[in-house]
């Protein structure tokens, strides 16, 4: 996904560059200006395409591009690649550090913590969204990580509160008729977003038969969406980018990592995060004992924020 990523921001500067003069949107022919539409599914392995049937997919290859694979960023979690994606930030960068943590102010983040969510001091940097709407281009959002926020004060035109059980068919619907609306009132930037495969992914492993199905599954939810795409007035002006933000490894039984049994609790004040990635607040004195420790667990790495490798972009939070 390095092309993909590099294909995305070269759009997030075409925006820029089109939409720029004076903030003024209406003095360019709004039936011409191209749509973008930003479709991710959560953690679906880049390879999943070449062992699953995947026709429409693979169709939105062969018309347009693919790339080989993604990079993702450090840590590899939903949250932080999401919202790398619509800022163009590191985690370390943009705020998103992990799924939960606890920040500068003493906070804790949570995606399940509604008031954190919508609390736009967690939020970093300035999301695409927010860039289009200065510009007076209207952009639609739907469970996009950071969009629940009033980031820098500003909300894009459309916007929904998460709702994980909330149908996808329905989604695909409310994506159409966005692009339905009148002009005047119609969005020109879309970002929206499907939960799985990563669920199943995380239940039952990659390529698994209940992995498989759900692949597929999603393939033809893309193939509904391109179809009653093809059939809007303006569909030939429409740019589609499906892309995901980690992928998905098996895990062993035998080679399972229990933390609470490995460190001794007055060794720690805070630990969050979730499978593979944990951010541990020491108490004093006690920074040497779980590096030891935990360094010299097989399979587990630890650093120092401040010796996190550079390759990882990680050290410039005090999150």
């Amino acid at each position: 996904m390095k092309k993909l990523f590099i294909a995305f921001v070269s759009i997030t500067v075409v925006l820029s560059s089109c939409f720029s003069q004076k903030g003024n949107y209406k003095s360019i022919n709004q039936n011409d200006s191209p749509y973008l539409v930003i479709l991710s599914l959560d953690g679906f392995r880049w390879d999943y395409p070449d062992s699953v049937a995947t026709p429409n997919l693979d169709k939105i290859a062969q018309q347009g591009v693919r790339a080989k694979s993604m990079q993702a960023s450090f840590p590899t979690k939903t949250f932080p690649n999401h919202y790398t994606i619509a800022t163009g930030l590191y985690p370390s960068n943009n705020g998103l550090v992990n799924n939960s943590f606890v920040d500068e102010r003493g906070l804790m983040y949570s995606m399940g913590n509604r008031k954190a969510v919508e609390d736009q001091k967690f939020y970093l940097g300035e999301p695409i969204w927010n860039t289009a709407e200065k510009q007076g281009v209207k952009a639609a959002t739907f469970f996009w990580v950071g969009s629940e926020a009033p980031i820098q004060n500003i909300r894009p035109s459309y916007w929904k509160k998460y709702e994980h059980d909330f149908p996808f068919e329905q989604r695909i619907d409310t994506v159409i008729a966005w692009l339905e609306l009148p002009i005047e009132k119609r969005p020109h930037l879309i970002l929206w977003y499907m939960h799985e495969p990563d669920g199943v992914g995380h239940s039952f492993g990659p390529f698994a038969k209940e992995s498989n199905q759900e692949i597929h599954y999603l393939d033809s939810l893309v193939g509904v969406f391109m179809n009653k795409l093809s059939r809007l007035s303006i569909g030939k002006n429409v740019n589609v980018i499906v892309l995901s933000d980690h992928g998905m490894g098996n895990i062993s039984n035998e080679k399972q990592v229990f933390l609470n049994k490995i460190l001794k609790p007055e060794w720690t004040s805070t630990i969050v995060g979730g499978n593979p990635f944990y951010n541990i607040k020491t108490t004093t004195g006690n920074e040497d004992s779980v590096l030891y420790v935990l360094n010299n667990t097989k399979g587990v790495t630890a650093y120092k924020t401040t010796q996190v490798p550079e390759r990882l972009h990680y050290k410039s939070t005090l999150r």
